[in-house]
């Protein structure tokens, strides 16, 4: 009897941008963030998000994703482990019309969520980070060890 062939099993690739069955790289420890965004219908032109990466060579966020032309009301995305931004904006500065957000990881971890007092915003960031994550501040520590002043001053 001839050998069955044994075939690879193909990795899964990621469904279009904000899908509900997106599906990450379990091999790079992927996990998803989701960003549930409430608004109404007239005030969607002016809504748009982007999420930033910490880049630890030059300290700084950089682009990592950003919204399309139409914002969908939850976007999915596969991020590994690291420290990000999420700038969520409002050309008009109404706050979103008095619509709300919220971040969540693994599923239904809260990371942040929208304040409902705070109505006339036209940019809010917050930071989040899972795994090995970056200081996103500087250091309070001194970066070499302080010397220590004589005890007693020199006789002249």
């Amino acid at each position: 009897t001839p050998n069955p062939t044994v075939r690879p099993t193909p990795i899964p690739t990621s469904p279009p941008f904000g899908s509900s069955t997106t599906v990450c790289n379990t091999a790079a420890a992927e996990k998803i963030f989701r960003l549930d965004l409430d608004y109404d219908d007239d005030v969607a032109s002016q809504i748009s998000w982007k999420v930033n990466q910490f880049d630890i060579t030059s300290e700084t966020f950089v682009d990592y994703e950003a919204s399309g032309a139409s914002v969908q009301r939850t976007q999915r995305i596969c991020v590994p482990p690291g420290t990000y931004e999420v700038v969520i904006s409002d050309s008009s500065a109404t706050g979103m019309g008095g619509g709300s957000y919220a971040g969540f990881l693994f599923g239904n971890e809260l990371v942040f969520k929208s304040d409902p007092n705070d109505v006339n915003w036209g940019e809010k960031r917050h930071i989040f980070c899972y795994g090995e994550c970056a200081s996103t501040s500087p250091s309070l520590s001194p970066s070499s060890p302080l010397t220590e002043l004589p005890s007693t001053l020199p006789s002249v």
